[in-house]
């Protein structure tokens, strides 16, 4: 199935629809959802993915659950739908911020949501090798000392975060 994404201008407003490979091959800036699924509203422990290796995009590294919003969909939506395919995960979720990225050498805008769910959660295969909650101070550690184990995107998270 063919994956179509809007472009954006720098006002994140919709000029044009392209295939997501279009949209990556030429560098077009488009729109991404992100979800930080605390375990607790403590905010201690945050799912992680290890992604599959069979992902065309930073296979087998370390991120969270989420992904491109495609033509016609609205970050929330799409949140929502990431989360559900990727995790078997339904949650509510709140927008927490936003921030322009070049991740992975792609353009884009991202939306970070942030839920509390402690699962269970079912990995979808294609996408997902695993996923486990981690302490956040650990993770942060971690991302910091092997960022060639995490997607450029959580990297860039984390960095808006912990500025």
């Amino acid at each position: 199935m063919k994956e179509y994404l809007d472009i954006v201008n720098d006002n994140d407003e919709v000029i044009g629809k392209r295939l997501r490979s279009d949209a990556h091959e030429r560098q077009l800036l488009h729109r991404v959802s992100l979800i930080f699924c605390f375990e607790d509203e403590t905010e201690k422990k945050l799912l992680i993915q290890k992604r599959s290796e069979l992902c065309d995009v930073a296979p087998s590294k370390l991120s969270i659950p989420g992904g491109h919003v495609n033509s016609g969909e609205n970050y929330k939506s799409a949140a929502v739908r990431e989360f559900l395919e990727e995790e078997n995960g339904k949650s509510d979720l709140f927008e927490w911020f936003k921030f322009k990225s070049s991740s992975d050498g792609s353009p884009k805008f991202v939306t970070v949501f942030k839920t509390y769910n402690k699962g269970p959660f079912i990995d979808q295969e294609d996408e997902v090798e695993e996923s486990y909650f981690k302490d956040m101070k650990n993770l942060q550690e971690d991302v910091l000392q092997n960022p060639k184990e995490y997607t450029e995107i959580i990297i860039d998270s984390f960095k808006q975060i912990f500025k």
